[in-house]
């Protein structure tokens, strides 16, 4: 499952998770005999634990997206603080600090495309004023 995405991890782990609750409800129903039962419930069990490891991975595939833009966040970062150290107005302040809440949010996503997509803006927005 190695070259599965981050989403089609996400989406079977979902989905692992979904079959894990129905042997579980099959396993609690009267007329199931208990080695029955308990095969069940153990199947269950492997498929949440499943489901719990394909999770880790997708996080770890994000992770490793978040650390290949790590570079452009700092760069985004550091211009921030040399904007905000040249500027005087109390509109270029409110600017900035609207564009670090914007990097904040994209940063709290994990979305990589939404990370470098609001790193080249504010990039951009630095570069146009001359901060970088």
């Amino acid at each position: 499952m190695d070259n599965l995405t981050k989403e089609q991890k996400r989406k079977l782990a979902k989905q692992l998770v979904e079959l894990s609750k129905t042997l579980d409800a099959f396993a609690n129903k009267p007329d199931v005999p208990g080695d029955a039962a308990s095969n069940l419930r153990a199947a269950a069990s492997k498929l949440r634990n499943q489901a719990d490891q394909l999770t880790d991975e997708a996080m770890m595939l994000a992770m490793d997206e978040i650390d290949k833009s790590l570079a452009s966040i700092v760069e985004a970062t550091d211009g921030m603080a040399k904007a905000v150290a040249k500027i005087n107005k109390v509109t270029s302040y409110a600017d900035y600090a609207e564009k670090v809440v914007l990097l904040a949010g994209a940063i709290m996503t994990g979305n990589a495309a939404t990370i470098a997509s609001t790193v080249a803006g504010i990039l951009g927005s630095l570069r146009e004023d001359g901060v970088i």
